[in-house]
C-alpha cells in the first residue's frame, strides 16, 4: 500500500506482479495527484483511489483513509507465512 507516493521526486521502479495499492489525495498539494495517477496507469497490477476533498496529510479526511486501507486489508487473501519469525532469525 503506497498512500500519496512522490512519484516526480524518488525513483519508483516498474512494479512487481505483487497486488499495489495506491491511495492518493485529490487535492495533494504536495504531490501532484495526475503525477500519481499517470504513473499508476503505467504499472501492472496497480489499484489507485482517489480521495476527494483531501488534502497531503488528509486532514479532515482521516476517515476517508481508514476506510480505503479497511477496505483494501479486507479483500486481499490471507498471506500465511512458511516459517516463523523465530525460525528467521536463529
Amino acid at each position: 500500500v503506497l498512500i500519496c507516493p512522490s512519484v516526480e521526486r524518488m525513483a519508483f521502479s516498474k512494479s512487481s506482479n505483487a497486488p499495489t495499492h495506491v491511495i492518493q489525495a485529490a487535492d495533494d498539494e504536495v504531490v501532484s495527484s495526475q503525477a500519481v495517477t499517470s504513473w499508476c496507469k503505467e504499472q501492472a497490477n496497480v489499484n489507485i483511489q482517489l480521495v476527494p476533498g483531501a488534502s497531503h496529510f488528509f486532514h479532515g479526511k482521516l476517515p476517508e483513509l481508514k476506510a480505503c486501507l479497511t477496505q483494501i486489508l479486507e479483500d486481499e487473501p490471507r498471506i500465511t507465512p512458511t516459517t516463523s519469525i523465530s525460525q528467521r532469525t536463529s
